[in-house]
């Protein structure tokens, strides 16, 4: 059995169970919510490992793979509208509510750490730094990059970034949200800023030909070229999305010594799937910026034609096949 963890309303990973259910392939999904949506049992006695949810018993013997789609709430918090009319409520009540959830999940996925998993739920909350520092030691080039707190120390030609991964903050009844985007530096903002600031991370601007977007699947890669830098609102982050005119996306293939340098980039970080974001710099440099193991794949797969979503589901029916005479 295929046990699959995402989140509600990910059009992935219903694209992936569409041919699941083509091979006629046992699978189950639980979704984030599910945790407190539905009623869970999660027994972790030594003779009796297995997970009831909504009435259906699961024993954990039975499931061959895990697939780690995504699995974490946004803002749980926000998501909780108990919480949310409870007023009286203080922050550190409502973010320490939203950890506990969070362990209820880990929970789930340390039941199942002894399965084969896509996408390893151990290996996704590296540090960004040092997945940088990984990617320099696997021959990538990388931005120049440091961490500043002071006015001062601020310089032209750097643009500003997220340290953690940077997902959409919701906020409000009416579910708002923005998007933390990689920003140029400008003077303007610089006058703005106090003298001190939260420590933040700043990197040199790359004068690109292009990005690239690649999505690693246990060896293989499939690299999207995306041509950013011919539209002012794009150049610096290519999610500023032009809608009126949108950039081009084109199939791209990697020299054989890029596909060396992320296999080995892999390898050095243990996860056998992800969207690796790339710069082709105008001076022919190919410069590394980040990894995402649950980034979306389907930006990448439809443009380029690449058909991602069932070759995940037929990976996953190979694993599961093989760890089941294991």
């Amino acid at each position: 059995m295929i046990l699959i963890l995402s989140v509600d309303g990910d059009i992935s990973t219903c694209c992936v169970m569409k041919y699941l259910a083509e091979e006629n392939v046992e699978y189950i999904r639980i979704n984030y919510d599910d945790l407190r949506k539905k009623r869970l049992k999660i027994d972790l006695s030594a003779d009796n490992h297995q997970i009831s949810i909504d009435g259906k018993t699961i024993p954990i013997s039975e499931i061959n793979c895990v697939w780690y789609r995504k699995f974490s709430q946004i803002n749980e918090f926000h998501s909780d509208k108990l919480l949310n009319n409870k007023r009286v409520l203080k922050l550190n009540l409502k973010i320490l509510l939203c950890e506990e959830m969070q362990r209820v999940a880990q929970s789930l996925c340390i039941a199942l750490k002894n399965k084969f998993w896509l996408t390893d739920y151990h290996c996704i909350n590296a540090n960004k730094i040092e997945i940088m520092q990984i990617a320099s030691e696997c021959g990538f080039n990388i931005p120049e990059s440091q961490i500043i707190n002071s006015k001062k120390d601020i310089e032209a030609g750097f643009v500003s970034k997220s340290i953690r991964d940077a997902k959409p903050l919701f906020w409000g009844k009416r579910k708002k949200f923005g998007m933390m985007y990689t920003t140029e530096i400008q003077d303007a903002d610089i006058k703005r800023l106090p003298d001190y600031f939260r420590p933040s991370l700043t990197q040199r601007k790359i004068d690109k030909k292009f990005e690239l977007r690649v999505f690693y699947l246990c060896g293989e890669m499939y690299a999207m070229a995306i041509l950013s830098q011919l539209d002012r609102q794009t150049q610096v982050d290519f999610r500023v999305y032009n809608e009126e005119k949108p950039n081009r996306y084109l199939p791209y293939n990697l020299h054989k010594k890029d596909k060396q340098r992320i296999i080995k980039f892999m390898d050095c970080i243990k996860l056998n799937c992800g969207s690796i974001d790339l710069i082709k710099a105008k001076d022919g440099s190919l410069v590394f910026l980040e990894v995402n193991p649950t980034g979306q794949f389907g930006m990448t797969s439809i443009p380029c034609n690449y058909g991602l979503h069932r070759k995940i589901a037929n990976k996953l029916i190979e694993f599961d096949k093989k760890n089941e005479t294991i």
